[in-house]
Protein backbone atom coordinates (compact mmCIF):
# COMPACT_ATOMS: atom_id res chain seq x y z
CA UNK A 1 0.00 0.00 0.00
CA UNK A 2 2.81 2.38 0.88
CA UNK A 3 4.49 1.56 -2.42
CA UNK A 4 1.30 2.37 -4.33
CA UNK A 5 0.91 5.67 -2.50
CA UNK A 6 4.55 6.51 -3.16
CA UNK A 7 4.17 5.78 -6.88
CA UNK A 8 1.00 7.88 -7.06
CA UNK A 9 2.80 10.70 -5.27
CA UNK A 10 5.68 10.54 -7.73
CA UNK A 11 3.28 10.48 -10.69
CA UNK A 12 1.40 13.47 -9.28
CA UNK A 13 4.63 15.40 -8.85
CA UNK A 14 5.86 14.58 -12.35
CA UNK A 15 2.56 15.64 -13.93
CA UNK A 16 2.53 18.92 -12.00
CA UNK A 17 6.14 19.71 -12.84
CA UNK A 18 5.49 18.99 -16.52
CA UNK A 19 2.59 21.46 -16.52
CA UNK A 20 -0.09 18.86 -17.14
CA UNK A 21 -3.67 19.46 -16.02
CA UNK A 22 -5.41 22.38 -14.37
CA UNK A 23 -6.08 23.94 -11.00
CA UNK A 24 -9.51 22.58 -10.02
CA UNK A 25 -10.33 25.13 -7.32
CA UNK A 26 -13.04 27.75 -7.83
CA UNK A 27 -10.68 30.64 -7.07
CA UNK A 28 -7.02 31.53 -7.50
CA UNK A 29 -4.79 33.79 -5.41
CA UNK A 30 -2.30 36.31 -6.75
CA UNK A 31 -0.54 39.54 -5.80
CA UNK A 32 -1.71 42.81 -7.33
CA UNK A 33 -0.61 46.29 -6.35
CA UNK A 34 0.99 45.01 -3.18
CA UNK A 35 -2.17 43.21 -2.07
CA UNK A 36 -3.11 39.56 -1.95
CA UNK A 37 -6.16 39.13 -4.19
CA UNK A 38 -8.68 36.42 -5.02
CA UNK A 39 -10.07 35.91 -8.53
CA UNK A 40 -12.24 33.42 -10.39
CA UNK A 41 -10.56 30.36 -11.86
CA UNK A 42 -11.45 29.86 -15.55
CA UNK A 43 -10.53 26.15 -15.30
CA UNK A 44 -12.90 25.24 -12.48
CA UNK A 45 -15.67 23.82 -14.66
CA UNK A 46 -13.30 21.33 -16.32
CA UNK A 47 -14.09 19.04 -13.38
CA UNK A 48 -17.67 18.80 -14.66
CA UNK A 49 -17.57 19.34 -18.44
CA UNK A 50 -15.27 18.44 -21.33
CA UNK A 51 -12.97 21.37 -22.23
CA UNK A 52 -14.95 22.30 -25.35
CA UNK A 53 -18.07 22.76 -23.20
CA UNK A 54 -16.41 24.44 -20.23
CA UNK A 55 -18.32 27.30 -18.64
CA UNK A 56 -16.84 30.31 -16.81
CA UNK A 57 -17.79 32.67 -14.00
CA UNK A 58 -18.54 36.31 -14.54
CA UNK A 59 -15.07 37.72 -13.86
CA UNK A 60 -14.61 38.73 -10.23
CA UNK A 61 -11.77 39.92 -8.05
CA UNK A 62 -11.55 40.94 -4.40
CA UNK A 63 -8.85 41.35 -1.78
CA UNK A 64 -8.02 38.37 0.40
CA UNK A 65 -8.18 40.57 3.51
CA UNK A 66 -11.65 42.08 3.79
CA UNK A 67 -11.48 45.88 4.23
CA UNK A 68 -12.92 47.45 7.36
CA UNK A 69 -16.64 48.29 7.41
CA UNK A 70 -17.22 45.94 4.48
CA UNK A 71 -20.06 43.47 4.01
CA UNK A 72 -18.94 40.69 1.69
CA UNK A 73 -21.78 38.84 -0.08
CA UNK A 74 -21.38 35.84 -2.38
CA UNK A 75 -24.16 34.86 -4.80
CA UNK A 76 -24.12 31.13 -5.56
CA UNK A 77 -26.05 29.27 -8.23
CA UNK A 78 -26.29 28.47 -11.92
CA UNK A 79 -27.28 30.54 -14.96
CA UNK A 80 -30.23 32.17 -13.19
CA UNK A 81 -27.81 33.48 -10.56
CA UNK A 82 -25.08 34.34 -13.05
CA UNK A 83 -27.48 36.47 -15.10
CA UNK A 84 -27.56 34.67 -18.44
CA UNK A 85 -27.73 35.90 -21.14
CA UNK A 86 -26.00 39.06 -19.84
CA UNK A 87 -24.40 39.10 -16.41
CA UNK A 88 -24.52 42.90 -16.40
CA UNK A 89 -28.21 42.54 -15.54
CA UNK A 90 -27.91 39.79 -12.94
CA UNK A 91 -29.74 40.21 -9.67
CA UNK A 92 -26.32 40.39 -7.98
CA UNK A 93 -25.75 43.73 -9.73
CA UNK A 94 -29.23 44.91 -8.75
CA UNK A 95 -28.67 43.82 -5.14
CA UNK A 96 -25.36 45.70 -5.08
CA UNK A 97 -27.05 48.96 -6.18
CA UNK A 98 -29.97 48.58 -3.76
CA UNK A 99 -27.72 47.90 -0.78
CA UNK A 100 -25.42 50.84 -1.52
CA UNK A 101 -28.41 53.17 -1.78
CA UNK A 102 -30.04 51.84 1.39
CA UNK A 103 -26.86 51.75 3.52
CA UNK A 104 -24.40 54.34 2.15
CA UNK A 105 -22.26 54.11 5.29
CA UNK A 106 -21.41 50.44 4.56
CA UNK A 107 -19.06 49.21 1.85
CA UNK A 108 -20.69 46.25 0.10
CA UNK A 109 -18.94 43.64 -2.02
CA UNK A 110 -21.54 41.60 -3.93
CA UNK A 111 -19.60 38.90 -5.74
CA UNK A 112 -21.38 36.89 -8.41
CA UNK A 113 -20.11 33.30 -8.19
CA UNK A 114 -22.86 31.79 -10.35
CA UNK A 115 -22.09 29.72 -13.43
CA UNK A 116 -24.18 28.47 -16.34
CA UNK A 117 -25.20 24.79 -16.48
CA UNK A 118 -23.94 23.76 -13.05
CA UNK A 119 -25.97 22.45 -10.14
CA UNK A 120 -25.51 21.70 -6.45
CA UNK A 121 -22.74 19.16 -7.15
CA UNK A 122 -20.60 22.04 -8.46
CA UNK A 123 -21.89 24.77 -6.14
CA UNK A 124 -20.80 22.81 -3.06
CA UNK A 125 -17.04 22.98 -3.89
CA UNK A 126 -17.50 26.65 -4.84
CA UNK A 127 -19.08 27.31 -1.44
CA UNK A 128 -16.27 25.46 0.33
CA UNK A 129 -13.65 27.47 -1.58
CA UNK A 130 -15.35 30.76 -0.69
CA UNK A 131 -16.11 29.94 2.95
CA UNK A 132 -12.58 30.92 4.16
CA UNK A 133 -12.80 34.27 2.27
CA UNK A 134 -14.44 36.16 5.15
CA UNK A 135 -18.02 36.00 3.84
CA UNK A 136 -20.84 37.82 5.60
CA UNK A 137 -23.66 36.36 3.51
CA UNK A 138 -24.14 33.47 1.11
CA UNK A 139 -27.12 34.04 -1.21
CA UNK A 140 -28.00 30.63 -2.68
CA UNK A 141 -30.24 30.78 -5.77
CA UNK A 142 -30.21 27.18 -6.85
CA UNK A 143 -32.25 24.18 -7.95
CA UNK A 144 -33.18 24.64 -11.61
CA UNK A 145 -30.37 22.45 -13.00
CA UNK A 146 -30.49 19.46 -10.67
CA UNK A 147 -31.97 17.19 -13.36
CA UNK A 148 -30.14 18.48 -16.44
CA UNK A 149 -26.84 19.50 -14.81
CA UNK A 150 -23.81 17.33 -14.01
CA UNK A 151 -24.77 13.96 -12.50
CA UNK A 152 -28.45 14.70 -13.05
CA UNK A 153 -31.06 12.26 -14.33
CA UNK A 154 -31.49 14.14 -17.62
CA UNK A 155 -27.96 14.65 -18.88
CA UNK A 156 -25.97 12.54 -21.30
CA UNK A 157 -22.57 13.95 -20.36
CA UNK A 158 -21.98 12.89 -16.76
CA UNK A 159 -24.99 10.75 -15.81
CA UNK A 160 -26.38 10.22 -12.34
CA UNK A 161 -24.59 7.76 -10.06
CA UNK A 162 -26.24 5.30 -7.64
CA UNK A 163 -24.56 6.83 -4.59
CA UNK A 164 -23.63 10.41 -3.72
CA UNK A 165 -20.28 9.36 -2.28
CA UNK A 166 -19.28 7.97 -5.69
CA UNK A 167 -19.90 11.38 -7.27
CA UNK A 168 -17.96 13.19 -4.58
CA UNK A 169 -15.07 10.74 -4.71
CA UNK A 170 -14.81 11.20 -8.47
CA UNK A 171 -14.83 14.99 -8.13
CA UNK A 172 -12.19 14.83 -5.41
CA UNK A 173 -10.02 12.65 -7.64
CA UNK A 174 -10.21 15.27 -10.39
CA UNK A 175 -8.51 17.80 -8.13
CA UNK A 176 -5.36 15.70 -8.61
CA UNK A 177 -3.36 15.68 -11.82
CA UNK A 178 -3.35 11.88 -11.72
CA UNK A 179 -7.13 11.92 -11.54
CA UNK A 180 -7.34 14.36 -14.44
CA UNK A 181 -5.06 12.12 -16.49
CA UNK A 182 -7.27 9.09 -15.80
CA UNK A 183 -10.47 11.07 -16.52
CA UNK A 184 -9.09 12.30 -19.84
CA UNK A 185 -8.38 8.77 -21.00
CA UNK A 186 -11.65 7.41 -19.70
CA UNK A 187 -13.74 10.08 -21.45
CA UNK A 188 -16.29 8.60 -23.86
CA UNK A 189 -15.48 8.92 -27.56
CA UNK A 190 -19.00 9.97 -28.52
CA UNK A 191 -20.31 12.80 -30.68
CA UNK A 192 -22.25 14.21 -27.73
CA UNK A 193 -19.10 14.40 -25.59
CA UNK A 194 -16.88 15.81 -28.33
CA UNK A 195 -19.12 18.50 -29.80
CA UNK A 196 -19.30 22.01 -28.42
CA UNK A 197 -21.82 23.65 -26.12
CA UNK A 198 -25.39 23.32 -27.40
CA UNK A 199 -27.39 24.95 -24.61
CA UNK A 200 -30.67 23.40 -23.50
CA UNK A 201 -30.98 21.71 -26.90
CA UNK A 202 -28.49 19.11 -25.65
CA UNK A 203 -31.01 17.76 -23.16
CA UNK A 204 -33.90 17.05 -25.53
CA UNK A 205 -32.60 13.53 -26.14
CA UNK A 206 -32.50 12.83 -22.39
CA UNK A 207 -35.98 13.71 -21.20
CA UNK A 208 -37.10 12.37 -17.83
CA UNK A 209 -40.62 11.39 -16.88
CA UNK A 210 -42.07 12.70 -13.63
CA UNK A 211 -42.40 9.09 -12.45
CA UNK A 212 -38.76 8.19 -13.16
CA UNK A 213 -37.20 6.61 -10.06
CA UNK A 214 -33.93 8.43 -10.76
CA UNK A 215 -35.62 11.68 -9.74
CA UNK A 216 -35.80 10.47 -6.16
CA UNK A 217 -32.00 10.22 -6.13
CA UNK A 218 -31.79 13.72 -7.62
CA UNK A 219 -33.95 15.05 -4.79
CA UNK A 220 -31.87 13.27 -2.12
CA UNK A 221 -28.58 14.47 -3.59
CA UNK A 222 -29.88 18.05 -3.83
CA UNK A 223 -31.07 17.97 -0.22
CA UNK A 224 -27.69 16.72 1.03
CA UNK A 225 -25.68 19.10 -1.15
CA UNK A 226 -27.82 22.03 -0.02
CA UNK A 227 -27.30 21.04 3.60
CA UNK A 228 -23.53 20.92 3.07
CA UNK A 229 -23.53 24.27 1.22
CA UNK A 230 -25.30 25.82 4.21
CA UNK A 231 -22.84 24.17 6.58
CA UNK A 232 -19.88 25.54 4.60
CA UNK A 233 -21.29 29.06 4.77
CA UNK A 234 -22.13 28.88 8.47
CA UNK A 235 -18.71 27.42 9.31
CA UNK A 236 -17.17 30.34 7.40
CA UNK A 237 -19.07 32.82 9.55
CA UNK A 238 -21.68 33.76 6.96
CA UNK A 239 -25.43 34.02 7.17
CA UNK A 240 -27.00 31.82 4.49
CA UNK A 241 -30.03 32.96 2.51
CA UNK A 242 -31.78 30.22 0.51
CA UNK A 243 -33.93 31.47 -2.37
CA UNK A 244 -36.67 29.71 -4.31
CA UNK A 245 -35.97 29.93 -8.03
CA UNK A 246 -38.58 32.03 -9.81
CA UNK A 247 -40.74 30.49 -12.53
CA UNK A 248 -42.68 32.00 -15.40
CA UNK A 249 -44.75 29.21 -16.91
CA UNK A 250 -46.61 31.45 -19.34
CA UNK A 251 -43.55 32.94 -21.06
CA UNK A 252 -41.00 30.22 -20.28
CA UNK A 253 -42.85 26.92 -20.15
CA UNK A 254 -41.08 23.54 -19.84
CA UNK A 255 -39.19 22.67 -23.01
CA UNK A 256 -40.76 19.23 -23.33
CA UNK A 257 -42.91 16.66 -21.59
CA UNK A 258 -43.52 12.92 -21.77
CA UNK A 259 -46.57 10.76 -21.21
CA UNK A 260 -46.53 7.73 -18.95
CA UNK A 261 -44.82 4.68 -20.50
CA UNK A 262 -48.08 2.69 -20.18
CA UNK A 263 -50.03 5.32 -22.16
CA UNK A 264 -52.74 3.80 -24.39
CA UNK A 265 -54.32 5.22 -27.54
CA UNK A 266 -57.48 5.89 -25.55
CA UNK A 267 -55.53 7.75 -22.88
CA UNK A 268 -53.86 9.87 -25.53
CA UNK A 269 -57.13 10.77 -27.23
CA UNK A 270 -58.73 11.73 -23.92
CA UNK A 271 -55.70 13.82 -22.97
CA UNK A 272 -55.63 15.63 -26.31
CA UNK A 273 -59.32 16.48 -26.02
CA UNK A 274 -58.89 17.90 -22.53
CA UNK A 275 -55.73 19.74 -23.55
CA UNK A 276 -57.43 21.43 -26.50
CA UNK A 277 -60.32 22.52 -24.28
CA UNK A 278 -57.87 23.91 -21.72
CA UNK A 279 -56.03 25.92 -24.36
CA UNK A 280 -59.30 27.33 -25.67
CA UNK A 281 -60.44 28.30 -22.15
CA UNK A 282 -57.09 29.93 -21.41
CA UNK A 283 -57.21 31.98 -24.61
CA UNK A 284 -60.66 33.21 -23.60
CA UNK A 285 -59.38 34.27 -20.20
CA UNK A 286 -61.11 31.48 -18.24
CA UNK A 287 -58.03 30.55 -16.24
CA UNK A 288 -59.78 28.55 -13.51
CA UNK A 289 -61.62 26.46 -16.08
CA UNK A 290 -58.41 25.86 -18.02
Amino acid sequence: MLVVLLLLGIAEGVLRLSGYGYDASATIEYDYGGQRCIADNVSFSHRFFPPQMAREFETFRFTAAKPARTCRIFVLGASAAQGVPDGAYSFARVLDVLLHEAYPEVRFEVINAGMTAINSHAVLPIARDLAPREPDVFVVYLGNNEVVGPYGAGTGLVPIRPWLWVIRAGLALRTLRVGQWVAERAAPDTEEWLRGWGGMQMHLDHQVRATDEALQRVYRYFRQNLHDICRAGLDGGADVLLCTVATNLRDCAPFASLHRPDWTDGDREQWETLYEKAIEADEQGHVDEA
